[in-house]
């Protein structure tokens, strides 16, 4: 009977292994050498797959940004003490799970895996509020601490299940030899782990470096943001608060620009049409003009028809109309001029302003705004700016 010869399986599992590395390193490869790539060369439409003049201005362009500097060691300092701690008490909670015999740890394991049913976003709300409770919004602590507490049970469950397959004649040989549980799990249990604890910590590294959520959520101030916020966040107003909260609306190639809690931003005024002939992108444009009628403004609402935007939701300085309506006649777009202005039922979160045409003929012509405030929807008829009249609530 005829059998294969081991040299034709050896070239065919090491060619197989060979194309699968390949494979495997292309998005790193692709990664780099769109990196050295000219503008041109990295939008064009066919596939460039090597420069044909190699530039290294994408990466002498981001290391003389400042921002980024800061961000990419706020984001090194962030992940390396959550991932130390995280590490080292997710290793310590799955020897107790794994080495140690105590009452109820079947049932308090079972518990533990069980919060892994949990959303993340059920937990938003409430880890915020505790969170605040404590002081600890504005600073690192939120995302960083909170792994000190074995955050995952996901990866204390796969290190658990690796330390259980150690034989335990280890640690009984440990404690005749007088060796305490602490000596026994850092000087035999974690060397024989490494390839399990390299594994959780490429899942931990991965998942704290890209984590956006929670430092959005918790640090809240621009000297703090890491790299996935400061990738995310829009360039803002000289002079206001970092926020996150953007609101856009366009009127006649022109784009009207708002945030929420962020001081003297007032609302940016930017001209569409400079986009048209943008030559090398990416480009970061300043304001045409910034209307300073208003500070911060949780919303922007636009009546084409009419060619007057609202500002809602007021807040910071300025004139707030108390969180209502404030009008503004964008008639000429560049030149916002503040029209009039509505507070007579509190606060509104957001509004939709229209030419009305419907069967209530008392009204039909009428500019109408339906405001969604905090409890009410609130009908105001703004056709007079200067005497907004409040139809019903």
């Amino acid at each position: 009977m005829r059998t294969t010869s081991p040299v034709i399986v050896r070239i065919v599992l090491y060619a197989f292994l060979i194309s699968a590395t390949i494979l495997m390193s292309f998005p790193l490869f692709w990664m780099i050498s769109s990196s050295l790539k000219t503008l041109e060369e990295a939008n064009s439409p066919g596939i460039v797959w090597v420069p044909e003049n190699p530039t290294s201005v994408a990466y002498t362009d981001i290391l003389q940004n400042s921002n980024f500097l800061r961000t990419y060691f706020n984001t090194v300092f962030y992940v390396v003490l959550a991932l130390a701690g995280t590490l080292l008490s997710v290793a310590a909670v799955a020897y107790a799970f794994s080495r140690v015999e105590w009452p109820g740890r079947n049932l308090v394991f079972f518990l533990m895996l069980s919060t892994m049913l949990i959303p993340a976003q059920a937990l938003i709300v409430p880890q915020y509020i505790f969170f605040h409770k404590l002081g600890w919004i504005g600073t690192f602590n939120p995302i960083i601490i909170p792994g000190y507490f074995a955050g995952g049970a996901a990866m204390v469950f796969l290190l658990r299940q690796a330390m259980a397959q150690i034989p335990k004649e280890l640690d009984e040989s440990a404690f005749m030899d007088g060796a305490s549980h602490v000596q026994i799990w850092w000087n035999i249990i974690l060397p024989l782990c490494k390839a399990p604890l390299a594994t959780v910590a490429t899942f931990l590294f991965v998942a704290t470096w890209n984590n956006l959520l929670g430092p959005i959520i918790y640090l809240q101030t621009v000297d703090l943001y890491t790299l996935p916020v400061f990738v995310a966040n829009l360039p803002f107003t000289k002079g206001a608060n970092p926020a996150l909260w953007r609101d856009i609306k366009v009127y006649k190639n022109h784009a009207y620009i708002v945030a929420d809690g962020s001081g003297q931003h007032g609302m940016q005024v930017f001209d569409l049409t400079k986009l048209r002939n943008v030559k090398q992108p990416p480009v970061t444009f300043e304001p045409d003009f910034v209307y300073r009628g208003i500070a911060s403004s949780h919303n922007i609402v636009i009546n084409e028809e009419t060619g007057f935007a609202y500002a809602v939701g007021a807040s910071g300085g300025g004139e707030t109309c108390g969180g209502g309506l404030h009008m503004i006649n964008i008639q000429n777009p560049a030149n916002p001029v503040q029209a009039g202005c509505f507070s007579g039922d509190g606060y509104t979160h957001d509004a939709q302003c229209v030419i009305y045409n419907g069967p209530d003929m008392a009204h039909r012509g009428s500019e109408l705004c339906f405001a969604s405030n905090v409890d009410t929807l609130t009908i105001v008829d703004v056709t007079n700016k200067a005497a907004p009249a409040q139809l019903c609530s």
